[in-house]
């Protein structure tokens, strides 16, 4: 049984499907494939079953998932320790979060993060769902109100204000709405807007699940929103209006996995991020 069978599993249990996976490890389907075939003729099961949804792990090949996991552990320690001795810290950090984050908040700021730490690789997934999971898909995770994971370690990064928004050009009693939209789950801004529509009878015309988004709508002239301080702030197209009430204040939290937290590139990313947050919120 070769290690490289070994990571073509692993790649399978986090993307779900051949083509996910080969895409990740940026080797074509019938490789992943292969490697698969491979490592089940050698144990003698089948590692995954095969449905609708994708490539769903067996019993058996949750085992197996569990010790190769154990294993890429072993060697992200012994990388990072080795790494501290030679030439500073390298390797990957892998971070999920709202996109709005990533683009305005975090990207922005990565040549700091940068001149310090030149060879860590930051792998940034925009997505609303939760990606920090059992399979380590990310190390790190920024969240506001999506459920925590009882085996993670959770820290809150900033409060984030939240205000009406509306383009520097328009009149914001003569706009509409723009705003939230979370199929699964109603959170706090599309509460905040629910509630205000069902009060005062206002319409909203359009609405999204990212607040990056929303705040293009915002930026035409069209419509006018609950923004995040940190976005609506920063954008010299968009004016903070009065009277409309108190807005918003959430809690950003952070969460990362208790066998990452303690590589010092992860530790390096974490406090970069609570130094972004900590000056410009």
């Amino acid at each position: 049984m070769k290690w490289d069978d070994l990571r073509f599993v692993l790649a399978i249990a986090r993307a779900g499907s051949l083509t996910k996976a080969a895409a990740r490890l940026r080797v074509d389907q019938s490789t992943v494939g292969r490697h698969l075939s491979a490592i089940e003729a050698a144990i003698g099961d089948p590692l995954f079953h095969r449905d609708k949804s994708g490539f769903v792990p067996t019993e058996i090949g949750d085992t197996v998932i569990a010790e190769v996991e154990e294993m890429e552990r072993a060697v992200d320690r012994l990388r990072d320790s080795t790494a501290q001795g030679r030439s500073g810290l390298s390797g990957k950090v892998r971070i999920a979060t709202m996109p709005w984050i990533l683009e305005h908040a975090l990207a922005p700021r990565l040549a700091s993060f940068w001149a310090d730490h030149p060879a860590i690789e930051i792998q940034g997934f925009a997505d609303l769902h939760e990606r920090l999971s059992s399979r380590r898909e990310t190390e790190l995770s920024l969240r506001f109100e999506l459920p925590r994971h009882t085996e993670e370690y959770e820290a809150p990064v900033a409060n984030i204000p939240f205000s009406v928004y509306a383009a520097a050009t328009a009149d914001p009693a003569e706009l509409p709405w723009a705003g939230s939209l979370v199929l699964l789950d109603k959170f706090a801004p599309q509460t905040w807007l629910d509630r205000r529509l069902e009060q005062t009878g206002e319409t909203a015309i359009f609405r999204a699940d990212d607040a990056g988004i929303i705040s293009s709508v915002v930026r035409s002239g069209k419509a006018k929103a609950l923004l995040p301080d940190m976005l609506g702030c920063s954008d010299p197209k968009l004016v903070k209006c009065e009277g409309y009430g108190p807005g918003l204040v959430r809690t950003l939290k952070l969460q990362v996995h208790p066998d990452v937290a303690e590589l010092a590139r992860v530790k390096a990313v974490i406090g970069w991020i609570e130094e972004v947050f900590r000056t410009h919120c």
